[in-house]
């Protein structure tokens, strides 16, 4: 089951994560990010998606 949270709970998570390099891959209206550390080993990701 996919967990929903607020702009302000992204907002604490996102500046707490330490990494060097994203990458953004775009699905019809989604936007899948990839977050990497300094060895360039993927260390988290998440999805937007719009509302139904």
């Amino acid at each position: 089951m996919e967990e929903i949270i607020t702009c302000n709970d992204f907002n604490k998570i996102i500046h707490t994560i330490e990494y060097t390099r994203t990458q953004m891959t775009y699905a019809t209206n989604s936007v899948y990010i990839r977050l990497f550390n300094a060895e360039d080993e993927k260390i988290g990701y998440f999805m937007i998606d719009p509302s139904d």
